[in-house]
């Protein structure tokens, strides 16, 4: 089983993979993200049928977002799995993100940046991408994307 966590805005997201399968995903607002962290991967947990002992792999957001966030993201996951044998990998924040969104042949996050700019996820089959696009360079991209989108801090998609 795989956690993969992006804690790199106040909207967090966590999603359990199992062979490549999105099991369970969870997309929360945190109003203090050092208190309510635990309880939102509890809360995941609970959806499913399993445990944080069936937990193999931890996907853990390096960037782009908030540097606190992710400070107090890899403070709690040491401290949740300091005694397990759990790999823990550093991705773009862009891939949990990707993760967590229904299943389908390939999946599309973006999130708003400053000074213009976006930072784009794509998860096709089991291949990661990430691009940083001006607002016309991304208007340009999208229009030969036929990918279910969704757009950072919002869990709705648009078609």
């Amino acid at each position: 089983m795989l956690l993969a966590l992006d804690c790199s805005q106040k909207n967090i997201t966590l999603a359990l993979i199992e062979s490549g399968k999105l099991v369970a995903s969870h997309h929360e607002l945190l109003t203090m993200q050092s208190k309510e962290l635990l309880q939102a991967i509890d809360k995941l947990i609970k959806k499913t049928s399993h445990s944080l002992n069936d937990i193999q792999k931890i996907l853990f957001c390096n960037g782009p977002g908030s540097f606190t966030s992710l400070r107090v993201g890899l403070a709690t996951l040491s401290g949740l799995f300091a005694q397990e044998k759990t790999q823990c990998s550093q991705v773009s924040s862009l891939l949990p993100r990707c993760y967590s969104l229904p299943d389908a042949d390939s999946r599309l996050f973006l999130m708003k940046l400053g000074n213009q700019r976006y930072a784009c996820g794509r998860l096709k089959k089991d291949e990661f991408e990430e691009h940083l696009f001006s607002k016309s360079e991304l208007d340009v991209w999208l229009k030969n994307i036929q990918t279910p989108i969704c757009v950072g801090g919002e869990t709705a998609l648009l078609e």
